[in-house]
């Protein structure tokens, strides 16, 4: 057990952790306006909480209720915008960091709290990993699966095991209304968090998270039920989307030269090689740590999630960065213990220059501090293209566009599309576009916009649509059609 002056430095740690985090997350998310992913679930949110169409139905996307209901809180309350979401996602990551911090100290020590927190700290910043973004469904789904693992994990006396499973499994089920991805980090904790309650307390930590699970879905779901969905809505637009044509990567050199991507990011992090290092140690920290296998497992169940759709878009990179993250603690702290003092001196400097240049070197710290130059006055071509629609529509009018980052454009005008399909990502889904075709015969939009380099590449059904309407020139990028 730590003793008192122990824990008070393990929060001292975690506390410093956290500010260092929100503080290189907050600068790095203050990089851009919004983009497109923020852009699809503006308008969604938008959608649901303002106008009162509720998601799947009223708008075809591949992300749970939970993302969309914080989208449309941050709509309802501030109108479109990228700085509420990406505020919380922030402290989502601020919170992960220190979450990490603390679990990796109690396993193996200072050393391995520190550098899993602060490891990170830096690479929830980069490009690598979308870091400006902050409120990519990752980053959320993130924080309750680490919180899930400190409420219930090994490490702590779990004297109530029926409470804590039902608190993790409430963490869990918060993290589904995320990503579905979460499924392999709920694969991964099942194996570590069952370690300390095999005994006789197992049924009833079984039993509280199976409720608590129950419970944390039903804060993404019953909300989409009681503003008209159906499960059929909920299961179609989140789990059944999935598995339609379309929505994975088939091309097999993609696919290849996404996952060299991918590894070239776990080594230039240092994330490889902790895991190389965790395989040297093995014997010396499993002695310590005895459920080291299922935190292996878990990393391993994660680094499946990422290969899954072979897309390798850079967000999906970080749902395998807190338990590399935790690894990498482990590893490292281990090192240290083994070299001699002089070496260990030299070494934790080193390290800490290298997460420096990790973070200096990388595009997005550059970015937002162009950005801030300028005093955050750069607007896009889809914000610009956003607010002329706006200011040329009346409420209740709808509105099509085509092409480049559209989904900026749909958020900032808040105008509506004339039907699902307002985003051309999906139009590769089986009957799409005939029911896109159909919206637009029985909802006319009052304006068409559509990408000037995608002119001549539009499809004949919205060629068709095109000629019954008057162009307006084009501006911003996009060529105008006016009903």
């Amino acid at each position: 057990m730590m003793d008192e002056q122990g824990m008070r430095s393990q929060r001292r740690a975690c506390s410093i952790v956290f500010l260092a985090c929100l503080a290189l997350k907050c600068f790095a998310a203050a990089g851009g306006p919004m983009d497109y992913d923020e852009g699809i679930w503006n308008y969604i949110g938008r959608l649901w909480l303002v106008e009162g169409v509720p998601p799947y139905a009223g708008a075809v996307e591949n992300k749970p209720p939970g993302l969309f209901l914080l989208y449309g809180i941050s709509n309802y309350c501030f109108g479109p915008n990228a700085w509420f979401p990406r505020l919380i996602g922030c402290f989502c990551s601020a919170g992960t960091a220190a979450l990490l911090c603390s679990i990796a100290a109690r396993w193996r020590g200072p050393a391995a709290g520190w550098t899993a927190g602060l490891l990170f700290a830096v690479i929830s910043t980069l490009g690598w990993v979308d870091g400006m973004l902050a409120c990519q469904s990752e980053w959320p789904m993130i924080f309750f699966v680490v919180l899930a693992l400190r409420l219930t994990g090994p490490g702590w006396e779990r004297p109530r095991p029926f409470a804590s499973a039902f608190l993790g499994g409430l963490a869990l089920g918060a993290a589904l209304n995320f990503k579905q991805t979460a499924l392999a980090d709920a694969g991964g904790l099942v194996l570590l968090c069952g370690i300390p309650l095999r005994s006789k307390g197992l049924p009833r930590a079984v039993l509280g998270g199976t409720l608590g699970v129950g419970l944390g879905l039903a804060a993404g779901i019953v909300p989409l039920l009681l503003s008209g969905g159906t499960w059929a809505d909920y299961y179609d637009g989140v789990w059944r989307i999935l598995a339609l044509p379309g929505t994975a990567e088939t091309d097999p050199a993609l696919r290849f030269k996404g996952m060299v991507d991918f590894h070239r990011f776990l080594f230039a992090t240092g994330l490889l090689p902790g895991v190389i290092l965790l395989a040297v140690f093995w014997k010396r920290i499993r002695a310590d740590v005895p459920w080291l296998p299922w935190l292996a497992a878990w990393l391993f169940l994660d680094w499946l999630a990422v290969n899954a759709s072979g897309r390798y878009l850079r967000h999906q990179l970080a749902q395998i960065v807190p338990p590399a993250c935790l690894v990498a603690g482990l590893a490292y702290a281990t090192l240290l213990e083994v070299v001699r003092y002089e070496a260990r001196t030299m070494l934790v400097r080193a390290g800490a220059v290298g997460l420096a240049l990790l973070f200096l070197l990388d595009k997005t710290p550059l970015k937002s501090a162009e950005y801030l130059a300028r005093g955050r006055t750069v607007k896009t071509a889809p914000v610009l293209l956003g607010e002329f629609l706006k200011a040329q529509t009346a409420e209740g009018e709808r509105v099509y566009l085509w092409g480049d980052n559209v989904n900026v454009a749909y958020a900032v005008s808040e105008r509506r599309a004339p039907g699902r399909y307002f985003n051309q990502l999906f139009l590769r889904l089986p009957g799409a576009e005939d029911e896109a075709r159909a919206a637009l015969e029985s909802h006319p939009p009052a304006w068409i916009a559509v990408f000037a380099a995608e002119q001549e590449r539009i499809p004949r059904w919205l060629k068709a649509q095109v000629s019954g309407y008057r162009k307006d020139g084009e501006r911003f990028g996009y060529v105008l059609y006016r009903k």
